[in-house]
């Protein structure tokens, strides 16, 4: 059971990206979602270019967000959603951005609701133009609260807005998917890798492919499922055939939560070196999988960069090294069976201590919402 403390409350999630889209915020999206309804309230999600049949019953509506040019004028076309539901229906209690983009078609002296930002990483790191970074700045200055997805993330928006109030903790896993018990795939090697995400260069699958083949050259029987999409999947499919990996790489693309959930309880490691440049903004804000794979009972290894560390303890819950370290540390653990048990049994702790979906969406909520509503 959950407390239904927000049981009676309307609250709006406004968001540009939802599922079907794949990645982190969409994610994010839909879990908040499901968070808040756990906890009692009725939740509406406004999201860019949705279609409710896509999800099927979820126990939230779906108001899908259109117009042209959406990036360039999204704080108008989410002003224009909300307005029309608001006319609809009833004003909401709250409003949730997912980011300061969204969040600014509901700021404002006339807005609908108290409003929450969310802050994930890039969205405030990145370097952006005089004109833009005020319009950042107005936007995050005027939400009611706003919270970050890691203390490395809050630390831009404090230096960004000295005083500001920052709260830290908005991602969360689904423990009714993301458990130790459940279906577990067959293992065809000794020792079993995982990796996951967007196909991109910041996430180094390259590195996590150097890491099976050191290991496999070290005498460890070793295998590896990449679990994602992206642009390069390709180059990444010639890496492991210059290695001699094709018996023992499995690219497995795009899957659910609850098949994605399945391999991290088959893997003995989930392996994951995420780049973080706080010069460029291209940061990892968190990294939602490595608190899904712990919660499944899978330690992690991973660099010591961004909002990672916020994910992933090191030494409780898995691995953190630096970028030259990541391969010879990885392959080193190999050799330490019972140190992989120890952290496994102190991954899944920790998640199911701090990072339930129930909890980590009641952050998001503004003090003054979390008392019973009168009548």
């Amino acid at each position: 059971m959950h407390d239904t403390y927000l049981a009676g409350r309307s609250i709006w999630v406004a968001t540009e990206d939802y599922p079907p889209k794949l990645g982190g915020l969409a994610r994010w999206s839909e879990n908040t979602a499901r968070g808040l309804v756990r906890l009692g309230a009725r939740v509406t999600v406004l999201a860019k270019k949705t279609d409710p049949a896509d999800r099927g019953e979820t126990g939230w509506s779906i108001v899908g967000v259109r117009g042209p040019e959406f990036v360039r004028w999204r704080r108008f076309h989410f002003h224009r959603a909300g307005r029309q539901l608001g006319r609809r229906t009833a004003r909401p209690d709250l409003i949730i951005a997912s980011t300061w983009h969204v969040g600014e078609g509901f700021s404002g002296r006339r807005r609908l609701a108290p409003l929450t930002i969310a802050v994930h990483g890039m969205e405030v790191c990145k370097p952006w133009p005089a004109a833009m970074r005020r319009r950042m700045t107005s936007t995050l200055t005027g939400a009611d609260r706003v919270v970050a997805a890691s203390r490395y993330t809050a630390g831009f928006v404090r230096e960004l807005l000295p005083g500001r109030e920052v709260a830290v903790g908005l991602n969360g896993f689904d423990g009714d998917i993301f458990s130790s018990a459940g279906e577990r795939r067959p293992k065809e090697h000794e020792w079993q890798l995982l990796s996951a995400g967007r196909l991109v260069e910041r996430k180094r699958f390259d590195l996590v492919i150097e890491v099976a083949a050191a290991a496999r050259a070290g005498g460890h029987d070793v295998g590896l499922w990449i679990v994602g999409r992206g642009p390069l999947e390709n180059d990444l499919r010639q890496l492991v055939s210059r290695h001699g990996l094709d018996d023992r790489v499995t690219f497995l693309g795009g899957r659910t939560d609850r098949d994605l959930a399945d391999l991290y309880r088959s893997a003995d490691l989930f392996v994951s070196p995420c780049e973080s440049d706080p010069v460029s903004g291209d940061v990892e804000g968190f990294g939602l999988t490595f608190i899904e794979a712990a919660a499944c009972g899978t330690p992690a290894t991973a660099l010591a960069e961004g909002g990672v560390t916020d994910a992933v303890e090191n030494g409780v819950s898995g691995l953190l090294t630096t970028r030259g370290e990541f391969v010879s540390r990885t392959v080193e653990l190999l050799t330490a069976p019972d140190r992989i048990a120890t952290l496994a049994r102190q991954a899944e702790e920790r998640a199911r201590e701090r990072f339930e979906i129930t909890n980590v969406a009641g952050n998001l909520i503004p003090p003054l919402l979390c008392v019973e509503p009168e009548g």
